[in-house]
């Protein structure tokens, strides 16, 4: 749900900078020897401090990216792992407390804004009515695209992680209506409504290098998303299923959970009651 409400609430924004183009662009910050997890939280803090026009503390950064995706908090020691990466490898630096992007940094971004721009701005032309307003076009498709990936998500990353990726078995015209329809009532773009879905399946199951290369940007942004999901707080509906449940814990847990007792061992003992 975390690529579905990031990607929902940025492209309702109206500002100079788009934020959903920023907090879906997938950043290379490729290690064989840092968790995942960091790396994807070294991504949003780049991004929150990209915002920023002058030096903030790590706590200003947590808050800048709550506020980017949609949640009420970020854990400090999530963040404080993701800017030191970024310290690490040169993309931004820290005095006294107050962290600032490098201008290396800022300019790897922008360009990778600018890349990602230009793959949805050919794949709107290839696939959509040229008579529609370019912009109307291109906040329904940043809607639908996340209104898609976040139903579709964990299934499209299985998908792409194969040999032979079958991107067309998840397009069920009638599961495709339902998911793009909402956006399309909402906009009020319902004359464009066939077109609309159809350029969308087209997209979809492209074979186009430039429609592949835009369609695995978006994976990127939702194998990210799933990582910093399992940190941001659980599903309400994952709660409500595993409420007054028995947990059985094998021992390779419990010795995880005694190594990071300054992290996980208040949130074990919550379960006792």
């Amino acid at each position: 749900q975390v690529f579905h409400r990031l990607t929902r609430k940025m492209s309702a924004m109206d500002i100079e900078l788009d934020q959903k183009d920023l907090v879906t662009v997938n950043l290379k910050y490729g290690s064989s020897t840092k968790p995942l997890k960091t790396l994807a939280f070294a991504q949003l803090a780049a991004k929150a401090l990209y915002l920023q026009k002058r030096p903030i503390t790590a706590a200003d950064v947590a808050a800048d990216v709550a506020r980017l995706i949609g949640v009420g908090t970020i854990s400090a020691h999530l963040i404080e792992a993701g800017l030191e990466y970024l310290q690490e490898i040169g993309k931004a630096r820290n005095n006294l407390g107050q962290w600032v992007i490098r201008e290396e940094g800022r300019q790897e971004i922008g360009r990778t804004i600018q890349q990602t721009t230009e793959h949805l701005g050919q794949v709107l032309k290839k696939h959509f009515p040229s008579t529609m307003d370019k912009k109307e076009l291109r906040k329904w498709f940043l809607e639908a695209e996340s209104e898609f990936f976040g139903h579709f998500g964990d299934e499209w990353v299985c998908e792409l992680s194969k040999e032979q990726p079958d991107r067309k078995k998840l397009l069920h015209r009638r599961t495709v209506d339902e998911l793009l329809m909402p956006s399309i009532r909402r906009l009020h773009l319902e004359p464009f409504s066939k077109p609309l879905i159809e350029g969308f399946i087209q997209f979809i199951a492209s074979e186009d290098a430039g429609d592949r290369q835009y369609l695995m940007l978006i994976s990127q942004a939702i194998f990210s998303a799933r990582l910093v999901a399992a940190d941001i707080g659980a599903d309400p509906i994952s709660l409500q299923e595993l409420k007054d449940a028995t947990l059985v814990l094998d021992t390779n847990v419990l010795f995880a959970i005694a190594l990071e007792s300054g992290h996980l061992a208040s949130a074990i003992k919550s379960l006792g009651g």
